[in-house]
């Protein structure tokens, strides 16, 4: 285990930043300023590499082991979340396009032939149909066309904010390294209707993101604890993100999650640019999740710079969770940040 950096501390086997860097950049129509080393590349324990998202951020990785694109969104009403996936991972791809409560493809279907994925389009074949996604400096476009699946919409708003690489081993050295690289590409307001089967769905003004991650680990084989994830789209196009996790090995006893070891950034982007932190962060509102009432928390805070941003989670259904293998339990929802905007958060833990 290399030696703490000055201005950090072990911690539970891992390490908490004492005085919580802060970096500024600015975004420009999404070509990007580098602040960190490239999502992905070799970081110091706990310290995960940042900076601005940029176009090539879209293009497929073929030499990942794992890999996924996906547009999430939330509407107006309680059950108005539609999630868009497609991924390959060593245990099995999916490839779905569903609204909750609306209608779906179905999950998992067949893994998906990714036709092309560059820096700015995504083709996918499925057994639903064909997806297309277009993505440029103002957001995103996506098409869909087949016997199950059919339509179009538009994601606009300001450019992705941030590209995050984490490059964890942990302490002990009793987990295979992974590494993680997850960029937000567009954040904004959607316009546009699907359509499944007879039923066509409007999302004109329904909120949310799209993502593309991959990396050196299998996610169904879940490696690290306590993953949150909040994006959350606020007036005049501004949004706030939190995406962090613990490591296994620096839970608490009894395996219960560990604030001050917590890997993860938050990030606001807003006309004027992108601020991207590494917050100290405390969640509560703990209620049990999955088969085996696996904690999960209710809101998340995060301070640094001077700023804080409260991620609490609106509303919890079991229609936004779902179990894989009674392994991986994901829980999706609508959430807050400072009591306004609309987004969604994420929760996946291993039951």
């Amino acid at each position: 285990m290399p030696p703490p950096r000055r201005g950090l501390r072990p911690g539970a086997g891992g390490y908490l930043d004492a005085e919580m860097r802060r970096v500024l950049v600015a975004v420009v129509a999404l070509c990007g300023l580098g602040v960190a080393p490239t999502p992905g590349a070799s970081a110091a324990p706990g310290q995960p590499a940042v900076r601005v998202a940029r176009p090539a951020d879209h293009a497929g990785r073929p030499s990942a082991i794992s890999e996924w694109w996906e547009l999430r969104l939330v509407g107006p009403g309680d059950f108005d979340l539609m999630d868009l996936l497609v991924e390959r991972a060593p245990s099995g791809g999916r490839y779905h396009v569903f609204v909750a409560g609306r209608g779906g493809s179905g999950s998992p279907e067949p893994v998906p032939q990714i036709v092309s994925a560059s820096a700015g389009r995504l083709s996918v074949n499925g057994a639903a149909g064909t997806i297309v996604v277009r993505r440029d400096a103002r957001g995103a476009s996506v098409t869909l066309r087949g016997p199950v699946i059919g339509g179009s919409l538009r994601l606009s708003g300001r450019p992705g904010p941030a590209a995050l690489g984490f490059d964890v081993q942990d302490v002990t050295h009793t987990l295979p390294r992974a590494t993680l690289s997850w960029a937000v590409l567009a954040a904004g307001r959607a316009r546009g209707t699907i359509r499944f089967g007879p039923r066509r769905v409007d999302l004109t003004g329904w909120r949310g993101y799209y993502e593309h991650a991959w990396g050196r680990f299998d996610p169904h084989l879940l490696r690290w604890q306590y993953w949150d994830e909040y994006v959350v789209v606020g007036p005049g196009d501004t949004a706030s993100f939190a995406f962090g996790f613990n490591r296994p090995d620096t839970l608490l006893p009894g395996g219960l999650p560990n604030d001050a070891t917590w890997i993860g950034v938050t990030a606001r982007t807003r006309a004027g640019g992108t601020a991207v932190c590494e917050p100290r962060i405390r969640r509560t509102g703990w209620y049990p999740t999955g088969n085996h009432n696996t904690p999960t928390p209710a809101a998340l805070t995060a301070r640094c710079g001077g700023t804080r941003l409260r991620f609490t989670d609106v509303l919890r259904t079991a229609q936004f969770t779902t179990i894989e293998n009674d392994l991986i339990a994901y829980q999706d929802g609508v959430a807050r940040v400072n009591a306004s905007g609309r987004g969604i958060f994420r929760h996946v833990h291993a039951n």
